[in-house]
């Protein structure tokens, strides 16, 4: 351990809490990113925590990383439901619904997870031997609602990540945009309903293995038991196989991006199943109620601090 580490570490351990919002989790939080952040944004976090002359500071360091970061999930880690009618898509949609219609051909119309068919095609293809068929949706690994957000609010998330997740810093700038790089086929997985929705809320996470685009499934707690039964030890992303006619093979899921799922995963369950089932708590009030009010928020220039302060760990009684 370096001594700038002990330094940060100590520096955790002398916080003193004094009633500030979700402070229980600050010590544990901020220890859990010092030893799952990549090379590169364990530097970035040491740095900021001996910067924190206060504590005041210290916990604005913890809510930043616990927030911004965990916002996504709260915001589904959004998926797209397949084979959209075409009268129901917009113009401004033809691009999403291309992306959707080349993940899907891509896994071949089968969950990654799983191995079952989309029950459209599975019906199409006179339901082929060997299949089982679901309702599949397209997952992604970096949540689709932020390409939609407002230039203050992406900036927000994405100074937090790209800090923290050098990596990711450097898909964006290989995808050329935030947008491009949420809405594209390396940020895609063709998944069924329950495991993208496990996904998204960290109940379980993929970790690269020494073999290319083989990945072992890690469950935490969180995870339902209707998905645990389910999921392979391992999964293998691989295209289908091409018919002559492509001009080229179609990209495989980031393992920039699922590095960082599977960081963040670590991170937010060392915080307890209370703090993921308040996340899963939140994001299903948040379909019920105040999906337009957040949705309105999003598209105006405004600063979410004062929104994420007030709303969002703070459940009302049901």
């Amino acid at each position: 351990m370096s001594p700038d580490m002990e330094k940060a570490k100590e520096r955790i351990s002398n916080y003193s809490n004094q009633g500030r919002l979700l402070e229980e989790k600050l010590k544990v939080a901020l220890n859990a990113s010092l030893e799952w952040l990549p090379k590169g944004g364990k530097e970035a976090l040491v740095s900021d925590i001996l910067d924190a002359t206060t504590d005041d500071k210290l916990h604005g360091i913890f809510f930043n990383i616990f927030t911004i970061l965990a916002w996504p999930a709260l915001l589904e880690s959004e998926t797209s439901d397949v084979r959209i009618p075409e009268e129901d898509i917009s113009p401004l949609e033809t691009r999403d619904q291309d992306m959707q219609d080349y993940c899907l051909k891509r896994d071949n119309y089968c969950c990654v997870i799983t191995g079952a068919m989309d029950t459209a095609t599975y019906f199409e293809r006179f339901r082929p031997a060997g299949f089982a068929n679901v309702q599949l949706q397209i997952a992604h690994i970096m949540p689709y609602s932020i390409s939609h957000w407002n230039e203050s609010a992406m900036t927000t998330l994405w100074d937090a990540l790209c800090r923290y997740f050098p990596a990711v810093h450097e898909a964006r700038i290989k995808a050329g945009s935030i947008n491009a790089l949420v809405n594209s086929l390396s940020n895609s997985l063709s998944m069924q309903c329950r495991a993208s929705q496990a996904l998204s809320l960290f109940g379980f996470t993929l970790k690269a293995t020494d073999r290319p685009n083989v990945y072992k499934t890690v469950l935490f707690p969180t995870c339902p038991h209707l998905v645990q039964e389910f999921l392979p030890d391992e999964i293998e992303f691989k295209p289908a196989p091409r018919t002559g006619t492509e001009d080229e093979e179609l990209e495989l899921p980031s393992k920039e991006l699922l590095d960082c799922h599977y960081r963040l995963a670590h991170i937010l369950n060392a915080c307890g199943y209370d703090m993921a089932q308040r996340l899963n708590e939140y994001r299903c009030l948040w379909q019920r109620v105040d999906r337009e009010n957040v949705i309105n928020m999003l598209d105006e220039k405004i600063d979410m601090s004062d929104y994420l302060n007030s709303e969002i760990w703070e459940l009302p009684d049901s």
